[in-house]
């Protein structure tokens, strides 16, 4: 974008229900010669930019996240915001005429943690599903339960554990967010490393879920018609494009690491423990149970 002729131009992808939508908001650089000024979201009616039909994906199909291009555009000041303004505060615009505090959550800061609702959900989703299946079904060759083996109790029990885990992580950034957004003031750095690091860690978690609950269904897994196969398509590419799945494996030190090894064996040894000491019939009630009151 040039400040002086105050015009758009380029190619952006990931334009999610681009095709109903009237309006779409890209983001730009503006530049002053060939220095980088602003950062801006401008605001551009249908008729003005090119939708392009490139959203042949794997997973999260019906978002239609098509691409958008567009040429010289023009976009007046009022349909322009600097993404500086909306790093919490008071700064922005529309903090003139309106109190409400979920105006001023940072986007920068939290704009993920809306995907990681959907993670949760549709690892919850996964969860749901499985434990209808297993509470019904048995093997092939010695017509066993499933819900009966303890290898799968322990699947479905860390599974569960994962989803309650990630709901309340994200649950508890946003309560945070908002308690910040009442004070009008802007969160500070580590605020906001926390905020990413948790999205990170809870988006991990969902992902972890559904690929475990996923190999629990062995050949069926692989059917169009089986749900979960669907779920394990759609969190796969919501992690990919929230940029966030991994990124608490990556860019560490070897002491980081070391101690999350440490951590992952310690809560594996206590879950196998509570395990031990539970019946199969107690296990599997509890399945039965939740099976029972979805019903």
């Amino acid at each position: 974008m040039s400040t002086a002729a105050s015009s758009i131009s380029g190619f952006w992808n990931f334009s999610s229900g681009v095709d109903p939508s009237d309006w779409n908001m890209l983001a730009v650089m503006v530049r002053d010669g060939e220095k980088v000024v602003d950062h801006r979201m401008c605001l551009v009616p249908r008729g003005e930019y090119e939708i392009v039909d490139d959203w042949n994906v794997l997973g999260m199909r019906s978002t239609g996240s098509k691409s958008v291009k567009a040429t010289d555009v023009f976009v007046p000041e009022h349909r322009a915001l600097s993404m500086y303004l909306i790093r919490g505060g008071t700064e922005f615009p529309g903090a003139r005429v309106t109190e409400n505090p979920m105006f001023r959550v940072p986007l920068a800061a939290l704009g993920s943690h809306c995907l990681a609702g959907a993670g949760v959900g549709n690892a919850q989703a996964a969860l749901d599903l499985t434990i209808e299946a297993i509470r019904e079904r048995s093997t092939n060759y010695t017509a066993m339960r499933m819900r009966d083996f303890q290898a799968v109790q322990l699947r479905v029990a860390e599974a569960g554990a994962k989803v309650d885990a990630a709901r309340l992580i994200i649950r508890a950034d946003c309560l945070e967010a908002e308690r910040i957004a009442k004070s009008r003031r802007a969160p500070t750095i580590e605020e906001k490393l926390r905020f990413k690091r948790n999205v990170a860690y809870a988006m991990d978690q969902c992902t972890e879920t559904v690929d475990t609950l996923h190999a629990l269904a062995g050949a069926n897994g692989i059917y169009d018609r089986y749900p979960i196969q669907r779920l394990f398509r759609d969190q796969h590419a919501l992690a990919a494009t929230s940029a966030s799945a991994g990124t608490r494996r990556r860019g560490r030190g070897g002491w980081w690491r070391s101690a999350e090894s440490s951590a992952r064996r310690r809560c594996s040894q206590r879950v196998a423990a509570v395990a031990a000491s539970m019946t199969s019939s107690g296990v599997s009630g509890l399945i039965e149970q939740s099976g029972a009151s979805r019903r």
